[in-house]
This record gives C-alpha cells, structure tokens and sequence, in this order.
C-alpha cells in the first residue's frame, strides 16, 4: 500500500473508501487538499444515501452515572464514539448497565438525535460524535 493510503486509513466510512479508492487506482502520491476534498465529497454521498435510509434505533449501553442524568432530564447531550453513524433522528435506546455486576438494572429509556457534531471538527476527535438529545420517553424500570 502505499504511503497515502497508509496516511488515509479508516476512521471514518468515507476514510475506509478513499483509502480503498487509492489502493485500487494504486495512487502513489495525493496532496492533503486533493485527499480532503475527494472524503468530503464520498460523505456527502454517503449522508444522502443514509437520508434516504431513514432515521435508525440503536441499542446502547449506559452506566449508571450517565443514566440517571438523562432519566431524570438533566442530561440533554451524549458523547460517543461514532461506530454505529449516528444521524439526527436516530433513536437512541438506553439501556442502564451497572459495571458492579456486569448486569443490566432494568431501566430503559429512549431519546432522539436532535443535533450532531462528528469529528474531526470542534475539537471533537476523529471516530466521535456530540449529540444533543430529546427529553426521554417511554421510559421502563423492569424491575418495578
């Protein structure tokens, strides 16, 4: 492979497709600004093809002292690493996991992405995303 498609490997679903662009084309050198422009454009396609998808769930798990704040509504933003492409929209089902027991408590709640910041950008690091978050809903404690 070569030195930029080493420089250009996967963070990110549109880093893992222009390093395997580089590879196939078997590109020896690209300038920084080329390399940028060319992953910005293959992300915009691939936001468009996730908007045509539509919004998702995702099961996620939550320690207790993250829980509890969103349960109670204090808590309006969750920081993630971005490994399921979270999108404005999306559900997010929450599930509270108490790392004492290596078990799940019972509590379950959902919200929804109402803003997204993905990383590199805002100080936010590459493979992560901010979120802001709805109000909980449908809010369970299965052990009630």
């Amino acid at each position: 492979m070569s030195e930029a498609a080493f420089k250009y490997t996967a963070s990110s679903a549109a880093e893992e497709c222009f390093a395997e662009l580089l590879k196939e084309m078997q590109v020896e050198e690209i300038s920084d600004g080329m390399a940028k422009s060319c992953i910005n454009t293959i992300q915009r396609y691939l936001d468009d093809a996730v908007a045509e998808q539509g919004p998702q769930s995702h099961n996620l798990k939550c320690w207790p002292e993250s829980f509890e704040p969103i349960w109670d509504g204090t808590k309006r933003f969750e920081f993630r690493k971005n490994d399921r492409d979270f999108n404005v929209g999306d559900e997010l089902i929450q599930r509270e996991w108490d790392p004492g027991t290596s078990e799940y408590t019972g509590r379950v709640l959902k919200v929804r992405v109402t803003f997204i910041s993905k990383g590199p950008q805002w100080g936010i690091p590459q493979g992560f995303a901010a979120m802001s978050i709805s109000d909980p809903y449908d809010k369970q404690d299965l052990d009630e």
